[in-house]
């Protein structure tokens, strides 16, 4: 049967893990507002490091619990203290019920600040498995603030890797970056570049609708998670379908945040270079004048990716297409700097 009901009474009453606790109850608990309102009225009052846990745990798990054990520890935690059995229909649930969480932990403790929760997402054990635990976190979120605040960004995306689950906050990203506008604001990240306007007609200048590619904070982080090891790859992975799909906005944007972090450049100069060749070579592409510009200006940086992509071009293909480089040249001032190379 595991813990007796006094065990889990016990645990949760402590200041030690009672969202780890509530995993442990299950989907029950959330059968009704009420219901999840007594068994968080078991808790210490909560803080917000504590909430960022319980939001991990519930987005973590929305499918993976073993049903019929959470309803047996619940049954017997509800006869240790007194509160009504869970229902047959509420011990048959299969996942969570995010909006009565929701709205009994706001109800439970009113202070809570859901903003400053979420920058507390590093924590041990954080991930999100899929899509589903990515929305839900996100759903949470807009509950909790009745849809007054944008979620935070920057509490995933501030421009460097978190230290305690940097493989959970890639694991986020990578469906952030796919989310729909109305599902993660990108918008609202703390350093963006200007759409890239006067591109190649079908061409985005905010490359996607969620604009995430305009964020030089997502940049910066994912330019961070990539000197982890084991996420290198995953991260270099990220960027292969915005490279295909709007590689303007992945030049000019890499080129922004090479010039906001030089320390981060490395990756980033890689991650621009590997876009540029199509704007380099004869016979020349619509947007190549408004791409070029923009990445030369950024700084030395980009500057240097020019240069690179010029050299690794002509290494490539030879000297087909020189005319047309020695053009972009001359267009950017910049002979002496690639010769120079």
């Amino acid at each position: 049967m595991g813990d007796t009901g006094g065990d889990i009474v016990s645990r949760l009453a402590s200041s030690s893990g009672p969202s780890m606790v509530i995993e442990e109850l299950g989907y029950a608990c959330t059968a009704s507002k009420e219901y999840m309102k007594e068994v968080v009225g078991l808790m210490p009052a909560m803080e917000e490091r504590e909430l960022a846990r319980l939001v991990g745990v519930l987005a973590r798990t929305h499918s993976s619990l073993d049903v019929v054990k959470c309803g047996q520890t619940l049954t017997s935690l509800a006869n240790a203290v007194g509160i009504a059995a869970p229902s047959p229909a509420a011990l048959g649930a299969g996942t969570w019920n995010y909006d009565n969480a929701v709205d009994a932990l706001r109800e439970a403790s009113p202070n809570l600040n859901w903003s400053t929760a979420m920058q507390m997402l590093d924590h041990e054990g954080f991930a999100v498995p899929d899509g589903i635990a990515f929305e839900a976190i996100a759903r949470m979120f807009s509950r909790a603030v009745k849809d007054k605040e944008p979620f935070p960004v920057n509490a995933v995306a501030s421009g460097s890797a978190w230290r305690m689950s940097p493989r959970g906050q890639l694991e986020f990203l990578y469906h952030a970056i796919v989310a729909a506008p109305e599902m993660f604001p990108w918008a609202f990240s703390r350093r963006k570049i200007a759409p890239v306007e006067g591109l190649a007609p079908g061409s985005s200048p905010t490359g996607t609708p969620n604009q995430c590619w305009l964020s030089v904070d997502l940049y910066l982080t994912l330019a961070s998670l990539v000197q982890i090891g084991d996420l290198s790859a995953k991260v270099r992975g990220v960027f292969e379908m915005p490279a295909r799909g709007c590689p303007e906005i992945i030049a000019v944007g890499a080129a922004a945040a090479m010039a906001e972090d030089p320390a981060q450049a490395p990756f980033l100069a890689e991650v621009t270079a590997a876009v540029l060749p199509p704007y380099l070579t004869a016979p020349g592409h619509p947007s190549a004048p408004v791409v070029l510009h923009r990445v030369w200006a950024s700084g030395a940086s980009g500057q240097e990716c020019v240069a690179r992509a010029m050299a690794e071009t002509h290494a490539r293909e030879g000297a087909a297409h020189v005319p047309r480089m020695l053009d972009v040249c001359q267009d950017l001032k910049a002979l002496s700097v690639v010769l120079d190379r």
